[in-house]
């Protein structure tokens, strides 16, 4: 089957970062410096993949994945971001673990951007299956 044309991904601020995250059922606050901490503890993201992907979050366990310590959580991103599914989206993406694990702003909201374009083609072609 064709490959659809990969999608840009655009720089986010807090301000979209919240507003997209609460639009899809995400609890999170509006201050930048709490949302930035519910980012790095890692909870939202496993809340995305199972928004994204119910049978990847059952599958791969993801529920867990927060507690097999430190970066464990944004190594299953990755290994979710490897999948077929989300490469035919956003391409090969390679995650700063080492930088996200440390609460860097600008890695989590482009993770938060990529997670978003995602989630747009997931909605988008949803009644294809293979997610």
């Amino acid at each position: 089957t064709p490959r659809a044309p990969m999608r840009l991904i655009q720089a986010m601020t807090w301000r979209q970062a919240c507003t997209w995250l609460q639009s899809i059922g995400c609890d999170v606050s509006r201050s930048p410096p709490t949302l930035l901490r519910a980012l790095k503890e890692g909870l939202v993201y496993q809340q995305l993949v199972r928004t994204i992907s119910p049978y990847y979050f059952m599958r791969h366990k993801v529920s867990t994945s927060h507690e097999r310590g430190a970066g464990s959580v944004f190594v299953m991103v990755q290994q979710f971001f490897d999948t077929e599914a989300v490469i035919a989206v956003v391409g090969c993406q390679k995650l700063d673990i080492k930088a996200l694990t440390a609460g860097k702003a600008r890695e989590h909201l482009d993770l938060v951007q990529t997670f978003r374009t995602v989630h747009k083609a997931r909605r988008s072609e949803a009644h294809h299956g293979g997610w």
